[in-house]
């Protein structure tokens, strides 16, 4: 898979492989990039701001725990976006439970 989109987007593990020059493979966890971007563009839509720079997420220095309780107003989306943020994607949910999570919000 080659890298395409906008930087403040991507997963880092995509980033760094984008900087690198080299294609992003991830047979094991494919999807896991998209919860991250997915995870960008809700803190985007609750904070108004990225939530990192790309040098934070190069230099592993990110902490979506911290920026999170900074930058969005706390509510029941607070967990479950701290997790889609994770640096290391072995951390980040499976799509199916941020769906999961979203749909129980409607409840």
């Amino acid at each position: 898979m080659s890298a395409q989109g906008t930087e403040s987007y991507m997963a880092p593990e995509v980033l760094m492989a984008y900087l690198n020059g080299e294609p992003y493979v991830d047979n094991n966890n494919p999807y896991k990039v998209d919860v991250y971007s997915l995870g960008v563009v809700f803190f985007k839509l609750l904070a108004k701001e990225m939530p990192f720079n790309k040098m934070d997420i190069i230099q592993r220095k990110a902490d979506p725990a911290a920026v999170v309780k900074d930058k969005v107003k706390r509510c029941q989306f607070h967990n479950i976006l701290i997790s889609m943020l994770q640096i290391e994607s072995v951390k980040r949910p499976e799509m199916k439970e941020v769906i999961q999570h979203i749909k129980s919000l409607q409840r």
